[in-house]
């Protein structure tokens, strides 16, 4: 159950972390390591610098005794479970740091040292996440959650005459359902007070935010927060949100998530860093991300899109139209209030465009290459540029095609001799000509019946065939002229003709002409 509850969130904890510096004696623990469990190097009283490996190791109850010593591993890399009930880890050193650890149990933390710092940690507790009766412990970017229905984040308690006193920046309370996110205790009368000091806490959750215990002995303040629940005596400074409905404020409030949302009224509403303030937040990110720091344990830190720009022809002809897509680019922050707002187009030949939507068409009048790309907005600014697509545009124009015989509305003789001819060029060569001859109207001004009537030159004789399919046959082209000549091989009978030349260029492109003339 510990493991569900700090998954979500914790996940987001691993980030890059330098170790403090070495100091007399430095152990490390885990494969490979000095020792292969964390008790082992705990029992060793000359390991001041305990490194941990990453993996997950079960421990019999630990107890850092030692003072000035610091256990750490790189956050979100180290699991510890206790193989046993009660308390995981005991502080009652003097001056000592763990840092980095996920630690689960019924408490999964107890510090009763004076000084105790735990820093980067997530504690989960069926009972008490972190329960402190020592002084001056401080808990930074931690994430302190309860593992039951009932079990508190945080626990701070006088047990003694002495007064207690525990501050916490930068972190996550997150109790069980009727759990408190804090609880402030002096245990008996003659016991001491507490006072407990938040800064950018988000206490979330659960249906108490604090618990003060007597409430005139104890003390909780915040400040730059987001305290969500009955706040039981606590005292919030005007700038904590209090009222924010979670799912306005949270990525997953289910997941149990509670980092900021891209939209969180929040942002940029905590002022700037205090001098003895966390300059990161609880990710390890850098507290003060725009004008002003947020509220809460979280500063949002908005990361550009992550564009992609496909086309769906690479190697389009001339003046066709060309789609370019970028509904693959993905916004990192689009399922918790991000999300994609404009494209900017560069097409590579002069000419942009900007939309709203992540597809557009365009057509390039002249072939070449052309680097095209995308810029990407998300809906907070960030932007972020494609890598350029080239699109090689491909000859498109048809052949250049006119008849110079017959001109057009001519009327000729169709018992002689005839030559037809005309110009067929292109750029890139011409591969081949062809023409079509075919009678539109009879002598007596009536069209053919049923289907077109053509002139088959190979056969000297007039086809009849679908007017869809007409007859072409194959003509002499040479230095940019085309011609036909009919040679006597047969004649023209009197009526209305129409003829077509159609060419092909070496590059596949088609072009025709028609041309129509009289024949008496």
């Amino acid at each position: 159950m510990a493991g569900r509850i700090l998954a979500p969130a914790l996940c987001a904890l691993a980030l890059a972390f330098t170790p403090a510096a070495a100091q007399a004696a430095t152990c490390v623990v885990g494969t490979g390591g000095t020792y292969l469990t964390i008790g082992a190097a705990l029992a060793d009283k000359a390991c001041t610098d305990i490194q941990v490996r990453p993996g997950s190791y079960r421990e019999a109850p630990l107890t850092l005794a030692r003072d000035d010593t610091t256990i750490s591993a790189t956050p979100g890399t180290v699991t510890v479970l206790s193989t046993a009930g009660a308390t995981v880890l005991t502080v009652s050193g003097d001056d000592d740091t763990v840092r980095g650890l996920t630690i689960a149990g019924a408490t999964a933390v107890r510090i009763t040292g004076a000084r105790g710092v735990l820093d980067r940690v997530g504690a989960t507790g069926t009972t008490t996440a972190v329960d402190i009766t020592g002084p001056a412990a401080k808990v930074l970017r931690s994430l302190l959650a309860g593992g039951d229905a009932t079990s508190d984040a945080l626990l701070v308690r006088a047990t003694g005459t002495a007064n207690r006193a525990a501050s916490a920046d930068s972190t996550i309370f997150a109790a069980g359902a009727s759990g408190a996110g804090v609880r402030a205790r002096s245990e008996t009368a003659s016991s001491g007070d507490v006072a407990v000091t938040l800064v950018h806490a988000t206490i979330a959750g659960s249906q108490r935010a604090a618990l003060l215990e007597p409430a005139s002995r104890t003390d909780v303040r915040a400040q730059r927060s987001i305290v969500h629940g009955t706040l039981g005596g606590m005292t919030v400074d005007a700038s904590t949100d209090t009222t924010t409905p979670d799912e306005q404020l949270f990525r997953g409030v289910t997941g149990r998530d509670f980092r900021l949302r891209a939209d969180a009224p929040v942002i940029d509403k905590g002022g700037a860093i205090g001098a003895t303030e966390s300059d990161t937040d609880v990710e390890g990110e850098q507290r003060l991300f725009g004008p002003a720091t947020d509220l809460g344990a979280d500063e949002f830190v908005n990361h550009a899109p992550n564009p992609a720009l496909a086309v769906n022809r690479p190697r389009p002809r001339q003046n066709s139209v060309v789609r370019f897509d970028a509904s693959a680019s993905v916004d990192p922050e689009a399922g918790y209030g991000g999300g994609l707002a404009r494209f900017e187009w560069d097409f590579g030949d002069g000419t942009t465009e900007t939309t709203t939507t992540p597809a557009i068409d365009h057509s390039y009048p002249e072939t070449g290459p052309y680097a095209v790309t995308v810029q990407v907005f998300d809906a907070q600014g960030a932007a972020a540029t494609s890598t350029p697509l080239t699109v090689r545009v491909r000859d498109g124009l048809p052949p250049t095609l006119r008849f110079i015989h017959p001109h057009p509305s001519a009327t000729m003789l169709g018992s002689v001799r005839r030559r037809f001819s005309g110009v067929a060029s292109d750029r890139n060569g011409i591969r081949a000509v062809y023409l079509s001859l075919r009678q539109t109207k009879l002598s007596n001004g009536r069209r053919p019946r049923g289907r077109c009537r053509y002139i088959n030159p190979r056969t000297r004789r007039y086809v009849y065939r679908s007017c869809t399919r007409p007859l072409f046959f194959r003509v002499k082209h040479r230095k940019g002229r085309w011609s036909y000549d009919t040679r006597g091989r047969f004649f023209f009978r009197p009526g209305r003709w129409q003829a077509t030349i159609k060419a092909t260029d070496k590059t596949g492109n088609h072009g025709s002409r028609t041309v129509k003339f009289a024949v008496r």
